[in-house]
């Protein structure tokens, strides 16, 4: 799950950027992933149905040609806050995941039968990343 931080529009498309890249979910630019998107509020709720979609493109943040999450995705317009959720992400993505460019690797969480939902590593400030370059 990642948050919007900033969307515009071109030629019909809705380009969307969010709080992560490819280098938190690498199948993107590694294997030409495409992962299911399913859009949120900013208080967890659901954000419109698959029949109202718009082309959507999604980018992440590290500035890169390559860091596209998602080129042919539709879903239903979106503004900064709203929450993504990348499903069929894979038992390795966390492993194959890097700080590169300072990013910090996002937070991870089990969900149990119940729906409670435990954080089993949370997400690193970059001061805690930089300490680790440091010393």
């Amino acid at each position: 799950v990642t948050s919007v931080v900033d969307v515009s529009s071109r030629a019909g498309v809705q380009e969307v950027t969010c709080d992560t890249s490819v280098n938190h979910l690498p199948g993107a630019l590694l294997y030409g992933t495409q992962h299911p998107v399913t859009a949120f509020d900013a208080e967890g709720g659901p954000i419109g149905v698959a029949d109202e979609g718009v082309p959507t493109a999604i980018a992440g943040v590290l500035m890169q040609p390559g860091d596209l999450l998602g080129e042919n995705s539709q879903l239903p317009p979106l503004r900064a806050g709203a929450l993504l959720a990348f499903g069929l992400a894979g038992a390795y993505t966390s492993v194959r995941a890097t700080t590169f460019n300072g990013r910090p690797l996002p937070a991870e969480a089990w969900l149990g039968a119940d729906a409670e939902i435990v954080v089993t590593r949370p997400r690193r400030t970059a001061r805690e990343l930089s300490h680790d370059e440091l010393t």
